[in-house]
């Protein structure tokens, strides 16, 4: 059969109805499947708020000082320990560099280090000192790189705890050990001399006794009763064992004043 210009032919709407079916079935599955991906991105999204909000809460409420800045010195974030030391905020921080914050010499140093574990990847612990309103402190601090989900460095991340108070009594525990060692030098020279005095000035006396004692024993040989001789025998026995007492306290001193030999 001929069909002429304008005829519709047979079965054509069935067929265009069961085409607009399949699409809007298409068209319904992919709003659905839009639907699930935006409800998706939605719950990641939330997800993502909430662990920065712990990770901020944790950062605002250690003790430590802590921020991050990306590889060109930039501050990306602060701390609330930051705030107060610096009296400034997380949002007048942002986008600046030491230079904006410290004099330039210190921000030299601080710049300098940062971008030598940007540049290294090596993480530190160095001893640091900023200056503050109060006078310069002195930090202890764990420098970082931060990589993002590829694995590429984006930022330093800095750890400060202020130990000047450590410090300063460390330095002044040395300065009192110091003290007492000299104290000690001072004592134990005095006891030397006082040594080497004493044992010098007793030997004149101890020989006399030991030289009368002598006499004693020869023109008392057998004129003396027991108990004579025997205190007799005791004095001479005791001045022996002090004349060998005050050689060796003379010895000792004579040796701890003689300068150290090395062989």
């Amino acid at each position: 059969r001929l069909y002429f210009s304008g005829d519709i032919p047979p079965g054509i709407d069935k067929v265009t109805e069961i085409a607009a079916q399949l699409l809007g079935q298409a068209i319904s599955q992919k709003q659905r499947e839009n639907k699930l991906r935006v409800a998706e991105l939605q719950h990641a999204w939330e997800e993502l708020e909430t662990r920065e909000k712990i990770l901020q809460a944790m950062m605002d409420n250690t003790p430590a000082m802590i921020y991050t800045k990306d590889l060109n010195g930039r501050y990306l974030n602060v701390n609330r320990m930051y705030e107060k030391l610096f009296d400034t905020t997380r949002e007048e921080t942002e986008g600046k560099t030491p230079f904006d914050i410290f004099p330039a010499h210190w921000a030299e140093q601080f710049d300098a280090i940062d971008r030598e574990i940007a540049r290294t990847g090596k993480a530190r612990v160095l001893e640091e000192i900023v200056p503050h309103k109060d006078g310069v402190h002195t930090y202890l601090s764990s420098k970082f790189l931060l990589h993002n989900y590829e694995g590429t460095p984006y930022a330093v991340c800095v750890i400060s705890i202020d130990i000047t108070r450590k410090k300063e009594a460390e330095e002044e525990l040395k300065r009192y050990k110091e003290h007492l060692e000299e104290m000690v030098r001072k004592r134990t020279s005095e006891l030397e001399q006082f040594i080497f005095v004493a044992s010098h000035d007793l030997q004149e006396p101890l020989r006399k006794i030991l030289a009368f004692g002598d006499r004693l024993v020869t023109r008392t040989v057998g004129s003396l009763d027991d108990r004579g001789q025997f205190y007799l025998d005791r004095m001479m026995i005791t001045a022996d064992n002090m004349r060998f007492l005050l050689d060796d306290l003379l010895l000792y001193s004579r040796l701890i004043q003689a300068p150290p030999t090395f062989a």
